[in-house]
């Protein structure tokens, strides 16, 4: 008997029912493989087509002169999209998805990018992970870093954010909640962490229910720095409102400064 006649005679074939029968879906192999499942939603993007897929992207910019993310093609490094600034304080450049993304089911939001070139580290503009329907998508999630306020129309959000006019100017791990005694929490990731220009490093932020979790890895995918918030019910997200995946890439004095995005990832369950 073929695989796919084995396959066609089978209750949940290929689903995370279908994981179970062989090891846990909390298990290592279990979690590789969940991805792979029908009941896995994901959007994974390694730009390489010519443009960028406007289906599943938007792009803005804040500020004059800067320049949207655009796909760079026949770069000896691969396939990435940049994006740039300009010289002006303040401009920022930017991407989300649709807010299809849910804690109740758990998701993910990973990115893999790079400062190209950049002032000072300390004055850079960054912030990746999930919110919910913003009031303006070319602006910040976190409005305020150091005392954590989140604002710009979301109520519900988990991101990475570092910010070159804060006090605090290493990044830092910013949640809130829309749910009563769920308010905007900061922690410092830890170690504390500020990106290298021109090295790349991955972001990862996590809603599992209505905890979070957020991390930084260097090239090679090892965690150099994390955080996680929902131990209290102030520091927790609520996990049944939808989230999109952004990341916003900004600067703080006026110095042109470029990002290169090499790969998005969002992958969330459909409650199974």
């Amino acid at each position: 008997m073929s695989v796919l006649t084995k396959l066609g005679q089978m209750n949940y074939p290929l689903s995370a029912r279908h994981i179970n029968r062989f090891t846990g879906r909390e298990s290592d192999l279990g979690q590789f493989l969940f991805p792979l499942s029908y009941n896995a939603h994901r959007v994974f993007d390694h730009f390489t087509g010519d443009t960028i897929d406007t289906f599943a992207w938007a792009l803005g910019t804040d500020g004059g002169g800067a320049t949207a993310f655009a796909q760079r093609v026949g770069d000896a490094t691969g396939t990435y999209i940049r994006g740039q600034t300009a010289a002006t304080d303040n401009n920022v450049v930017e991407i989300n998805g649709a807010a299809h993304w849910f804690g109740d089911n758990h998701c993910l939001f990973v990115a893999k990018l790079k400062v190209d070139r950049s002032p000072a580290t300390s004055n850079l503009w960054l912030e990746f992970g999930l919110a919910d329907a913003l009031t303006d998508n070319t602006l910040p999630v976190v409005t305020d870093i150091d005392i954590p306020t989140v604002a710009n129309g979301a109520s519900n959000a988990a991101v990475i954010a570092l910010d070159g006019d804060a006090v605090i100017k290493t990044a830092r791990f910013v949640t809130d909640g829309g749910t009563a005694g769920m308010n905007a929490a900061a922690t410092t990731l830890s170690p504390v962490w500020q990106p290298t220009a021109d090295t790349l490093f991955w972001v990862v932020v996590g809603v599992q229910g209505d905890y979070a979790y957020g991390a930084v890895a260097n090239d090679s995918g090892t965690i150099v720095a994390h955080a996680e918030h929902g131990s209290t019910l102030a520091s927790r997200i609520e996990g049944g409102t939808g989230l999109l995946p952004r990341v916003m890439c900004g600067t703080r004095v006026a110095t042109d400064t470029i990002y290169d995005i090499d790969l998005i990832d969002v992958i969330g369950g459909d409650g199974v």
